[in-house]
């Protein structure tokens, strides 16, 4: 039988943290939505037009894309340019865990 190597060890326990912090949210999440039921989300919901729908939508999109082209612009200005679909992926994903977290005003 082989020896787990340090990198694959680190990636195991990184795998492993990652399904622990998955498993408390939606603990978290199952705690906390307990008392909704679905009608209570899909009633407000259904008042609105597809004209609103269409405009949140684009909105959101509009405020990602300015976040990106921000992170863009700081790696620039720092002397550590990347090219923008790698910055726009990570600022992305970034940004919606920050703000799915809580973190946003950290970040």
């Amino acid at each position: 039988m082989s020896r787990i190597e340090p990198a694959q060890r680190r990636a195991l326990l990184a795998a492993l943290i990652t399904l622990c912090i998955f498993v408390a949210a939606l603990w978290v999440l199952d705690d906390s939505l307990r008392h909704l039921h679905l009608r209570d989300i899909w009633t407000p919901l259904r008042t609105l037009t597809a004209a609103e729908i269409a405009a949140a939508i684009g909105w959101t999109a509009a405020s990602y894309f300015a976040l990106t082209l921000y992170d863009r612009l700081s790696l620039e200005i720092a002397g550590k340019p990347l090219p923008y679909p790698r910055v726009a992926t990570i600022s992305f994903i970034a940004c919606a865990l920050a703000h799915s977290l809580g973190l946003s005003s950290v970040s």
